[in-house]
This record gives C-alpha cells, structure tokens and sequence, in this order.
C-alpha cells in the first residue's frame, strides 16, 4: 500500500467500517474477517482486530459457513405501501 504512514488512521477507520459492514449488516462474516486481516497486516497485534476476528470465526463456524441470515433492510418501499403513502 502506498503512503500507509500517513493515512495509517483513515485506513484502519475504513477497516473498521467495513467489519462492521459485513458483520452486522449483510452477515458476511467471511468478509469480515478479510478485513479483520487487513487491519493485521498493517498493524500486526492490533487488540481490536484480534479479538474481533476471533469472534466472527466462532459465528462463521456456528453458521455453517453461510450468511447468518438475510441482510437487515431500512426504509424499505414495502413499509410505504403498507403504510398508504405513496
């Protein structure tokens, strides 16, 4: 990567961005671990990335490898609908 020194901080942020993402979101725990890898490699025994790691492995595991379930959706046009609003 280039310029990480300098945007080390900016880098991890998006990382963390991205675990999140996947991880509470879209239930790509696989993903998320990806990026948990990142994170590692720019910064080797980063605390948050480890531990956070370590536990979307238990869920990737407790799901068979598969997303844990369908995405969460906000706003979505169904609740318009239902709702009378058009």
């Amino acid at each position: 990567m280039k310029d990480v020194a300098t945007y080390k901080g900016r880098i991890m942020e998006n990382h963390s961005y991205k675990i999140y993402y996947y991880a509470l979101r879209t239930k790509e725990f696989q993903k998320a671990i990806n990026e948990c890898d990142a994170i590692l490699a720019i910064e080797p025994g980063n605390d948050y990335a480890t531990k956070t790691k370590f536990e979307l492995e238990k869920l990737l595991k407790a799901s068979g490898g598969q997303k844990a379930s369908a995405p969460v959706q906000s706003g979505s046009a169904k609740t318009s609908a239902a709702s009378g609003n058009k």
